[in-house]
């Protein structure tokens, strides 16, 4: 059977089946997960389950709600007003979603490729990839330990660095950074603006191929870092960003046309109900005083008695 979040379902689906999962009287269909699909933007949607964890994920969630549903017909909390109502609405919703998607999708032909080349053309300096560079570290944290042995610790790894013993092989031993240590505490391509400032600067300072920073401390910890190639901002051709850029233009026609579309819609006559929307106001508009801002009431005259005020 499948697992979800370490639970055996009650029995084995055949593998044939539309059926994806069972639980507590709810079910799960490809069809649903497809629907579910839909509703993410279709640009996130790539690898958005591509893995068996994520699956389950989805899987525990929708019959979650499945089952909760089944709960609430027992009640025939279905069957009431307020519920009938609120269907109504979620499906308007829905549908205006479905109407956006349209609307989206059909947009007028547009020749994204000629547009893109006069873009390029007319501006190329907006088209610059920034330098970049790979490095390799070793981090020595300060979680597990005092800042100032950890500073040492460090100290001491740069030493045998510059001795000639291999970055690579002292972050394998000792880095603590676990998203790099394995590959010998490398980082590829790191664009400005993607570390820390303390680690950005130090390594942007280096030029030179097997160069050493001094120590650096950041929140992490303090790292050694070693230049391993430094790539110069340079302008982009064509070729490169031409995807991208198209995409981009396509993706704007497309929202320009979507707009456009709502904007006529807005704008058709508005017959308002004055009555309707007055007694609207008095139901909904009055704040509880328990919501209401902390406001200094205004200044009010003493009271005077009808003599004094000569009457």
């Amino acid at each position: 059977p499948l697992l979800l979040a370490g639970t055996c379902l009650a029995v084995d689906i055949p593998a044939d089946s539309k059926v994806l999962a069972r639980r507590g009287g709810a079910e799960i269909t490809e069809a649903e997960v497809d629907a579910r699909m839909l509703e993410i933007p279709e640009q996130q949607r790539a690898g958005f389950i591509d893995s068996a964890e994520r699956i389950d994920t989805l899987l525990n969630q929708m019959l979650l709600v499945e089952q909760m549903a089944v709960e609430a017909r027992k009640l025939k909390l279905d069957e009431t007003d307020e519920f009938r109502l609120s269907r109504e609405l979620a499906e308007q919703r829905q549908l205006a979603h479905a109407y956006q998607q349209h609307l989206f999708s059909k947009a007028p032909e547009f020749n994204a490729a000629a547009l893109a080349q006069e873009s390029y053309a007319a501006s190329p300096d907006q088209f610059v990839i920034g330098d970049s560079v790979d490095v390799r570290h070793i981090l020595i944290k300060t979680d597990c330990r005092s800042p100032a042995a950890a500073k040492e610790i460090a100290e001491k790894l740069r030493e045998r660095a510059l001795k000639g013993e291999p970055v690579s092989e002292l972050a394998r031993k000792y880095s603590e950074d676990d998203a790099s240590a394995a590959e010998g505490g490398l980082y590829e391509q790191v664009a400005r603006g993607k570390m820390v400032k303390a680690f950005e600067d130090a390594a942007f300072a280096m030029r030179t191929e097997g160069e050493l920073s001094g120590v650096v401390e950041t929140p992490y910890g303090y790292h050694v870092i070693e230049m391993v190639k430094y790539r110069p901002g340079r302008q982009a051709s064509y070729a490169e960003i031409r995807e991208r850029l198209e995409a981009q233009l396509l993706q704007r026609h497309r929202a320009r046309y979507l707009t456009n579309t709502t904007d006529r819609l807005l704008n058709m006559p508005l017959d308002a109900n004055p009555s309707g929307l007055k007694a609207l106001r008095e139901r909904y508009g009055n704040t509880p005083p328990e919501l209401a801002p902390d406001v200094p009431a205004p200044a009010q005259k003493p009271r005077t008695s009808g003599k004094e005020s000569g009457r």
